[in-house]
């Protein structure tokens, strides 16, 4: 119909996902954490605002609903998302570094490795020159 009133996202209408949006920077622009009573504020304000313009049957359903208001609340700061959802992102970057941390460790094992088994090589055969060395003059000086 074009006024915004189509239900959207979690049944929310366009107009007031965006005025989650334009909240949600504000937010992030002051970095502020709003405390459980500023939220309630916040409805209080929101209930007003979408009454005004959509009437009270549509603040009914999208900000006094629990369910809404929370999805609503989730668009506009998200700290309040469920924390597990936000470990889990967390977690996906933490098993990404770590294994691009294991990654490079393995390379930096294999060239040491190589490294010690060179060197190895190398004592292996200094000595093997210097048992010669002497034994050739100990056959000498017989």
């Amino acid at each position: 119909d074009g006024d915004g009133d189509g239900d959207g996202v979690n049944g929310i209408p366009e107009k007031w996902r965006m005025a989650c949006g334009n909240v949600n920077g504000y937010l992030e622009y002051a970095g502020a954490t709003l405390t459980f009573e500023e939220w309630a504020r916040v409805r209080e304000a929101f209930d007003a605002v979408v009454t005004e313009v959509d009437g009270d049957d549509a603040s009914a359903r999208y900000v006094r609903d629990d369910g809404n208001w929370n999805a609503m609340k989730a668009m506009m700061d998200d700290s309040v998302v469920r924390p597990r959802r936000l470990s889990q992102v967390e977690n996906n970057a933490r098993y990404a570094n770590a294994k691009a941390e294991l990654d490079e460790a393995k390379k930096a094992w294999k060239e040491a490795n190589k490294i010690y088994k060179d060197a190895r090589r190398r004592i292996k055969q200094a000595r093997h020159e210097v048992h010669k060395t002497r034994k050739a003059v100990r056959i000498e000086y017989r």
